[in-house]
């Protein structure tokens, strides 16, 4: 069963500033172009997610784009702790 995801986009006004600040961060994933996007914890259900799952972006109350969701990675910074960036198309 594939599984999904809803974050919101937070200090964005509409769909065409969000994609202006998400082209300003592609990094290459795997040889994929890709957009990083961080939160706290890694999902229970990552194999889910992994098999398709996508990740819906809610900006002023409406969700308004998908994303692919590519995989899953962990960091550490010194002030938060381990967070984990969900790799996005």
């Amino acid at each position: 069963m594939t599984v999904h995801m809803i974050k919101l986009v937070v200090g964005v006004e509409d769909l065409d500033h969000f994609l202006e600040i998400q082209h300003a961060c592609v990094v290459d994933y795997n040889g994929t172009p890709a957009y990083s996007v961080r939160t706290r914890y890694k999902p229970k259900r990552e194999a889910e997610v992994l098999n398709g799952g996508s990740l819906y972006r809610v900006i002023k109350n409406k969700i308004v784009c998908r994303q692919k969701i590519l995989g899953f990675e962990s960091i550490e910074s010194a002030d938060k702790g381990t967070q984990t960036l969900i790799m996005v198309e």
